[in-house]
């Protein structure tokens, strides 16, 4: 037996009190034989039942079975440096009722995928296979803290600082990457490694590489490139454009930097 909470009664009756028609001797009849029990006991054959309807449980669904990111599909992105499965509600409607896009990526031991940032969407996160290590660029609070006493105190303070967060990524890790923060996935030298990802809010967002063909600085106007970086276009071009790989690259292990091992 299992034990579910069930606290519907007393919220029930006091919404149809007052908006139903019927007398509240009927409505309270009605509700008494629902009992006073916060925790009722429900058997294994009832919690099996009540999943064989599919979609989501309580409400049923005409959906018809799981889709599988695998089977007959090919990666959205692929090289020899990984590969990545992606399905969101363009191809699976359910999908859309979570603002939800599943990925999964399958990278290549000693490679990366690209530092990127999502515009909206919250990536979970969980290592099924290998391990490797993230780092993530998150805003300094600390910093925005000081900044903020300077302002109070008629300091003026430029610009914003920035502190990079690095943490191993063995199997069954679970790791979260909120909106607007970049981040890079390793795997390590000796294993792939594999996550599967829910990136949440996924609606109108924005996937901006930094690195890799079709980074989006390549996707600036000259002006804009040379007023960014304060140099001439062909540099800027010369940094961000000298890499034939999107998405999955050589990860630090394989251009000679650091790494975990």
């Amino acid at each position: 037996m299992a034990a579910v909470n069930l606290d519907f009664p007393n919220l029930y009756f006091n919404i149809y009190v007052t908006l139903n028609q019927n007398s509240r001797d009927k409505l309270e009849r009605f509700f008494d034989k629902q009992g006073k029990e916060a925790i009722l006991a429900v058997s294994k054959e009832q919690i099996e039942e009540c999943g064989k309807g599919g979609g989501i449980w309580p409400f049923g669904s005409d959906s018809k079975n799981p889709f599988n990111l695998f089977k007959k599909r090919r990666p959205s992105k692929s090289n020899k440096y990984g590969q990545l499965f992606e399905v969101d509600a363009d191809e699976f409607q359910h999908l859309k009722d979570f603002d939800l896009r599943v990925s999964y990526a399958n990278i290549s031991r000693g490679s990366m995928i690209a530092p990127l940032y999502n515009s909206r969407a919250i990536k979970i996160a969980i290592v099924v296979q290998g391990e490797g290590y993230l780092e993530m660029v998150p805003p300094d609070v600390s910093s925005k803290s000081s900044h903020r006493q300077s302002r109070d105190s008629g300091q003026r303070k430029s610009g914003s600082s920035y502190q990079k967060m690095s943490s191993r990524l063995p199997f069954d890790t679970v790791f979260v990457v909120p909106a607007g923060h970049p981040f890079v996935t390793v795997a390590s030298r000796r294993t792939n490694l594999e996550v599967l990802c829910f990136e949440v809010n996924i609606e109108n967002n924005v996937r901006y590489l930094l690195a890799g063909e079709g980074n989006f600085v390549q996707q600036f106007e000259k002006e804009a490139k040379e007023l960014a970086f304060k140099t001439r276009e062909e540099e800027v071009d010369m940094i961000f454009g000298n890499q034939d790989e999107e998405f999955f690259l050589p990860g630090p292990s394989q251009q000679g930097s650091r790494d975990y091992k």
